[in-house]
């Protein structure tokens, strides 16, 4: 339900088939399945390192919270939440200008220049001694994370576990505990973006692991899915009209907003939440991964279900319910039982992650400090964005299903072919396109 796909010919297209009145034949479609399988195998580890990095560097200020570092630099509380929350606003600002500099300058050069310079930005927190030097990071952070999207639950999952093996150098040398876990995680994806320079081709023409028969029927399968492709500026700027005059635009970034007040409230502020059970802060580090291990297992299959069905909104609803079943008993248990609570916590993470960037703006702001330990405003403010996503996924796919049955009924328009679902006049208005609801 948050993409729009036409459900006729969208999942067993192949390019042993007529596409714009080409022909391209050489190619079984077993064929294809073993190339695209390559790529993956070849791509996918890449990115999810990327993707793990930025994470880690994006959220290791919530692993620093409780330690020494807000009292080394300065910092109270109102101001270290508003650290949080101007990294989205610098990530909202410059996502579109990353785009446009990764399309000028090239995916190979661009990502390995974003992983540098996020990795010396992330390093340079350890130097940080005021809050005006904090906010600026924070913004340097979210400029050179703008063209990477996040791969939450592996990154937090593991930033725990290396918070608490960086912390316990906490003494040695003339460094603070949280000095070492900027400076350390901030080299891995310095490193690694020599590999990322190495090892990514800028084009299939360049990919040295593919046959020429392979580069071949890549160019021709780029081909094929950019029919949909904007190549006149008047089209493009009703296209863009049309976009903003559509209320569906409007539900998706909603869906998406709440979405990211969730996920990002757990990716800040999860270890605060465990320290008020009792942990102490270096147990708290440790045991901030296990829920993210948790909701990994959850994701996975709830991924390849939605994908394989081609269902969004159950999907979401049903994720939103999972964390409502911890939050709830999170808010009403006045107990102190840590086991209850660090259970409630895990269910309501998996949910929330389960289901970006300017919802970061308002996490940033929920979980106060004169609310701890119980922290019950910001439990209900999250459950409210959790109830809020739910209801806006079921009511979008309620309707983009009837609008799906509404296009069924149509009679036949000869002026569309029945193999034609989009075109750039009409978009997803066309008569033969349906939504993936």
């Amino acid at each position: 339900m948050d993409t729009k796909v036409s459900t006729k010919n969208s999942e067993k297209t192949h390019l042993a088939s007529e596409t714009n009145n080409e022909k391209f034949d050489c190619f079984q479609e077993y064929e294809e399945k073993v190339l695209l399988r390559k790529i993956d195998y070849r791509f996918i580890p890449l990115f999810a390192a990327m993707f793990f990095f930025s994470q880690i560097d994006r959220t290791n200020i919530g692993n620093a919270k409780i330690t020494s570092f807000p009292k080394d630099i300065g910092v109270n509380a109102d101001q270290f939440l508003g650290a949080i929350s101007i990294f989205f606003l610098g990530y909202a600002i410059f996502d579109v200008p990353n785009n446009l500099m990764l399309k000028h300058y090239g995916v190979r050069f661009w990502l390995s220049f974003i992983m540098v310079g996020w990795g010396i930005c992330s390093m340079s927190m350890a130097a940080v001694e005021n809050v005006g030097g904090l906010y600026a990071l924070r913004v340097l952070l979210a400029f050179r994370l703008g063209c990477i999207f996040a791969l939450a639950t592996i990154g937090i999952a593991f930033s725990g576990v290396l918070a608490y093996g960086i912390l316990q150098l906490e003494g040695y040398g003339e460094l603070k505990g949280w000095q070492y876990l900027f400076l350390i995680e901030g080299i891995g994806p310095i490193l690694f973006s020599t590999v990322v320079f190495f090892w990514m081709p800028e084009n299939p023409e360049a990919a040295k692991f593919l046959t020429p028969k392979e580069k071949k029927l890549i160019k021709f399968r780029l081909k094929f899915e950019s029919t949909s492709a904007i190549t006149d500026r008047e089209v493009a700027r009703k296209q863009i009209i049309a976009l903003l005059k559509d209320w569906r635009t409007y539900m998706y970034c909603l869906i998406s907003f709440t979405s990211g007040v969730t996920q990002y409230v757990f990716g800040f502020f999860l270890p605060t939440i465990l320290v008020s059970f009792g942990y102490d802060a270096l147990k708290t580090q440790l045991m901030s991964s296990p829920p993210q291990f948790f909701a990994l297992l959850i994701i996975l299959p709830v991924a390849y279900s939605s994908g394989r069905f081609l269902e969004r909104g159950y999907h979401i609803a049903g994720s939103c319910a999972l964390a409502l079943a911890g939050f709830i008993p999170l808010i009403a248990y006045e107990g102190h039982n840590t086991n209850a609570k660090y259970i409630f916590t895990t269910l309501a993470l998996t949910g929330t992650n389960a289901s970006i960037s300017l919802g970061g703006i308002v996490a940033g702001q929920i979980y106060r400090a004169h609310d701890a330990p119980r922290y019950l405003r910001g439990h209900i403010i999250a459950m409210s964005f959790i109830i809020l996503q739910a209801v806006a996924s079921l009511g979008l796919k309620f309707y983009l299903v009837r609008e799906n049955k509404r296009r069924d009924a149509l009679p036949k328009d000869p002026r569309y072919p029945p193999d034609e679902t989009f075109n750039e006049e009409l978009c997803d208005d066309h008569p033969n396109w349906r939504y993936v609801t």
